[in-house]
């Protein structure tokens, strides 16, 4: 997989805060990070919904839906439209 290099720069500096994912794949700690995003973002309100453009809403609603999360990807699809 070939990343970013901003990406590249944040993984490397994950490993040097936190000794215990030395043994991780870059792979690996990008979807830990998505993850924790994806945490943060589902206690967004529909007011920061609001403030989203219509293409971060979609990104985030399909994040929603690879993770399971029906409720909030159909509220971030439905921000898409509105």
């Amino acid at each position: 997989m070939n990343l970013l290099p901003e990406i590249q720069a944040m993984i490397s500096k994950l490993r040097m805060q936190l000794p215990d994912l030395a043994g991780a794949s870059d792979e690996q700690i990008l979807m830990m990070i998505q993850r924790a995003q994806l945490k943060v973002a589902t206690n967004l309100s529909a007011q920061d919904l609001d403030k989203m453009s219509a293409e971060e809403c979609g990104v985030m609603g399909a994040q929603h839906l690879e993770s399971g999360n029906w409720d909030e990807a159909k509220r971030c699809f439905v921000a898409v439209f509105e």
